[in-house]
């Protein structure tokens, strides 16, 4: 789990340029992209989790320096600044290109059947997720569901069509990477949230979505949360990825997002149940 355990090592261990520090919030599917990444390449990284609600924490004001758009993932690596989970990726590839899982092939059919996948179908899962979940107006939350469906039929027609385990064949990639983060979510959250997914209608993509799950790397991120991890986000306390996925997203499913961050910008511990029923009240 090389990597991993230094999510518990927090801030102190920042002294060495050349190990990659990576700055996640567990909760974030684009943060979860570069996990996965990091994972299989079995890079030796040092995970920091960040509070990027709270701007007054010392963590959060070093993070800023690193991204002052305030966002995860970002990577830190010999003396430079990474941003954007895509774009981190193919940073993560290319800088450790032997070692771990090959994430990106090396010919070039493949290499252009990868980059199309990424600018159409891989662009578009996090977009429908989103507008579905957010989506708080029944009549126009069902046109979202039907883009969603729409979408996720696409996905499964590309698994059938291929025949193969992975989005481009039988090796797992940046592609299979793009994706996984949101049809999990999907598959935790909307039978709470929202209407679940009847994953009999993908049969194709159900059996991607569990060959990826047996994966190590999905192993370690879908466990359990390390303490530092409880004790950084503030959202939820909970210990089990699940509840605590639930615990976050409910905001963005009853749109409280906004409502959500005010009350967050000044917490350094956990916000009480009366203070989540308040924020949903309002």
């Amino acid at each position: 789990k090389k990597g991993v355990e230094g999510n518990k090592e927090g801030w102190d261990n920042m002294g060495d340029n050349s190990k990659l520090v990576f700055y996640s919030a567990d909760f974030c599917p684009y943060a979860q992209r570069t996990w996965l990444a990091l994972l299989e390449k079995k890079v030796d990284f040092e995970m920091v989790d960040v509070n990027y609600f709270n701007k007054s924490l010392e963590e959060t004001k070093k993070f800023m320096g690193v991204n002052p758009g305030g966002t995860v993932p970002a990577a830190t690596h010999n003396g430079s600044n990474y941003t954007e989970s895509t774009e981190l990726n193919f940073y993560v590839e290319e800088a450790f290109p032997n070692q771990g899982t090959q994430l990106f092939p090396t010919d070039a059919p493949s290499r252009y059947r990868a980059r199309m996948f990424l600018k159409e179908l891989g662009a578009q899962t996090d977009k429908v997720f989103y507008g579905y979940l957010m989506c708080t107006d029944k009549e126009a939350a069902l046109e979202k569901r039907k883009d969603l469906l729409s979408h996720l039929k696409k996905l499964d027609d590309h698994f059938q069509y291929k025949a193969s385990p992975f989005i481009l064949g039988e090796n797992f990639s940046l592609c299979d990477i793009q994706i996984l983060p949101f049809i999990e979510r999907m598959d935790v959250l909307f039978p709470d949230l929202k209407e679940a997914i009847d994953w009999k209608e993908f049969p194709s993509l159900t059996k991607w979505k569990e060959t990826c799950y047996a994966r190590e790397s999905m192993q370690i991120i879908r466990g359990p949360r390390t303490e530092q991890a409880i004790k950084t986000q503030t959202v939820s306390g909970a210990k089990d990825r699940d509840s605590f996925m639930k615990g976050i997203y409910v905001f963005y499913a009853k749109g409280k997002v906004s409502q959500a961050r005010e009350v967050l910008k000044d917490k350094t511990t956990h916000i009480t149940a009366d203070e989540v029923s308040q924020i949903l009240a309002n």
